[in-house]
């Protein structure tokens, strides 16, 4: 199983769908874990422990946070929307390019419809350590 790391570190208050999608992601993960100002902030040595867990990280702010790099020098995929940064690339599987899933709106099914792209995707053990090269790459 997979342990998903949701960060809403960057915005005011959680998306009120956010609960949902922890529901609708639990039978596909060993563990989902928020990230955020609002009561599910962790400590650095419990943050640092999910970094290295994290096989995704889903960016749900507008912006990178300090800490970034860090998350993805321990191999996590960066699953994000689209236009936070022009430096990650969305997945092809056909191209075998790019090095996240990136997604357009901001509604809770846009954000499932690219982490379950990302979970088909870590089936494949070739394509995914593809990934996590190319995520590295990111964080260096």
């Amino acid at each position: 199983m997979t342990v998903i790391l949701l960060d809403a570190r960057q915005l005011k208050k959680n998306p009120d769908w956010l609960q949902e999608l922890v529901q609708a992601l639990e039978p596909m993960a060993s563990e989902v874990v928020i990230l955020d100002e609002n009561g599910n902030q962790k400590d650095e040595r419990e943050r640092k422990k999910y970094y290295k867990e994290a096989a995704l990280w889903v960016n749900l702010g507008h912006d990178l946070p300090r800490d970034f790099q860090e998350i993805l020098g321990k191999g996590a995929i960066t699953v994000m929307k689209e236009d936070v940064n022009p430096m990650f690339e969305n997945y092809s599987p056909d191209q075998e390019s790019g090095n996240s899933f990136l997604f357009t709106g901001n509604d809770k099914f846009s954000v499932f419809a690219a982490i379950v792209r990302a979970l088909e995707n870590h089936k494949f053990p070739y394509d995914w350590d593809n990934l996590k090269t190319e995520s590295r790459k990111l964080a260096a």
